[in-house]
């Protein structure tokens, strides 16, 4: 019988919190609790995986999990100086410090909800601009 994806986050997270420690009498910088979004990565990898010659959009908008940026990061995201707002690179920077301690994550990719360069992508009234869709590679 194979750990929940809550269970796995459990697990990564206790990782974490154990570098941390180290971090903390060495002085140096501390990965912050992304738990939340670390189930939400084994949800995405427990999906199907994606097939040769379908396209990541196609695949992830079909059987990907949906994040909030603003849910699963420290500060929400902004419209850039050319007025461009972009949620996936928040989100890729968690994923990189979870693939730090668990490199089964790294199958694991996103696409943005909307496609950049449309109107609606940087909408900061707009909910689903603020949403990325995590599947299996």
């Amino acid at each position: 019988m194979s750990a929940t994806p809550k269970e796995k986050a459990k697990v990564i997270m206790a990782k974490i919190m154990k570098a941390n420690v180290k971090s903390a009498k060495l002085r140096t910088k501390q990965v912050f609790d992304h738990s939340a979004f670390a189930e939400q990565m084994y949800k995405a990898q427990a999906l199907p995986k994606m097939g040769a010659n379908v396209s990541a959009r196609t695949h992830a908008m079909k059987f990907g999990v949906v994040v909030d940026q603003r849910k699963v990061c420290a500060k929400s995201v902004v419209l850039n100086d050319k007025g461009i707002m972009r949620p996936e690179i928040a989100v890729l920077q968690i994923m990189k410090s979870l693939w730090k301690f668990d490199k089964s994550l790294m199958n694991v990719g996103y696409v943005r909800y909307y496609v950049n360069g449309t109107p609606e992508a940087s909408n900061v009234n707009d909910d689903n601009a603020y949403k990325v869709v995590l599947y299996r590679k």
